[in-house]
C-alpha cells in the first residue's frame, strides 16, 4: 500500500499577529522582520499602552493590555485627526495586542501578520 505524499504547509505568522508579552518582544519581531529600531528607548508614553518605545524619531511601538485598549486609541486619533483636519499619511500595524506606527508599517505585514489601519 503506497502512503499518501503529505502536503508541505506554509507557516506564516498568524493573521491577528499574535500577541507579544512586552515591547521588547515586539522589538525583537519587528527587527527580525526587518524593521529598523536603532535607538530603541523604552518610555511608556503612550495613552492606554501597557509599555510603549520609540525605535527612532518616526517609529513607535506598543503593547496593550486588551485590544480594546487599541480600539479606543484608533478612535481618540481618528476623532484627533478629523478635529485637526488632518488627513493620509499615518498607517499603523495592528495586532493582536500591539501596534507598530512606522513608515515601514505596511511592508512588515507579510512578515508580522497583523492588519494595516491607516488614517
Amino acid at each position: 500500500m503506497v502512503k499518501p505524499t503529505p502536503t508541505p504547509t506554509v507557516s506564516g505568522p498568524p493573521a491577528d499577529g499574535g500577541s507579544y508579552a512586552t515591547v521588547g518582544a515586539l522589538k525583537a519581531a519587528f527587527v527580525k522582520a526587518g524593521g529598523a529600531c536603532p535607538d530603541f528607548k523604552q518610555t511608556n508614553r503612550i495613552t492606554l499602552a501597557a509599555e510603549s518605545a520609540e525605535c527612532s524619531t518616526n517609529t513607535v511601538i506598543s503593547t496593550y493590555v486588551s485590544s480594546n485598549d487599541i480600539s479606543q486609541l484608533i478612535q481618540t486619533v481618528k476623532k484627533l485627526n478629523a478635529d485637526l483636519k488632518t488627513t493620509g499619511g499615518n498607517s499603523w500595524l495592528v495586532g493582536e495586542n500591539w501596534v507598530i506606527n512606522s513608515p515601514t508599517s505596511t511592508d512588515m505585514q507579510e512578515k508580522l501578520g497583523g492588519k494595516i489601519v491607516s488614517f
